[in-house]
């Protein structure tokens, strides 16, 4: 019950992350996005998010460069990219034990006893690995939020040109 209880949450909060996504995109013209609103949403599909994350990163932080120059601001570099890149690599390196005990493992009976005798430094390893992709995935998510609220404060002013 309680692995459907943390699957469904996983679901949900990078369900809403794929929508913040979608919201910034929507702020963003079309001749200016690099990738579509609709494609946001592979990330809830388990094993390609890990591959997709790293497509997202790039794309979305290219697309959010256009649209700030194609607006006048003085930007340099590349927003939310390094955010979005470490979270990549660090959700990446995370699923490395996991991928490694399901491949040494031939039996579900096998896959259980590996993981019962997982080193305990190899255990914290892990531990902190994810405490660093939930603190990465948070200030990733913040820089997107950030900058979607630049966006739309910029739509709200009044018109200078008159």
């Amino acid at each position: 019950m309680a692995q459907i209880f943390q699957a469904a949450l996983i679901l949900l909060i990078t369900g809403s992350f794929c929508y913040s996504i979608t919201k910034i995109l929507d702020h963003i013209a079309e001749e200016n996005r690099l990738i579509q609103p609709r494609l946001i949403w592979l990330l809830l599909i388990p094993g390609l998010n890990l591959i997709w994350n790293f497509v997202v990163a790039s794309k979305l932080s290219l697309s959010i460069k256009n649209e700030m120059v194609a607006r006048d601001f003085d930007i340099t570099g590349k927003p939310t990219y390094i955010q979005g890149l470490l979270y990549a690599i660090i959700s990446l390196i995370g699923v490395i034990p996991t991928v490694i005990i399901l491949f040494s493992a031939r039996t579900p009976e096998e896959i259980i006893q590996a993981a019962k005798v997982i080193p305990d430094n190899v255990v914290i390893a892990i531990e902190v690995i994810g405490i660093i992709q939930i603190i990465l995935f948070i200030t990733y998510w913040t820089k997107i939020s950030w900058y979607k609220n630049i966006l739309e404060n910029d739509e709200k002013k009044p018109n200078e040109d008159n």
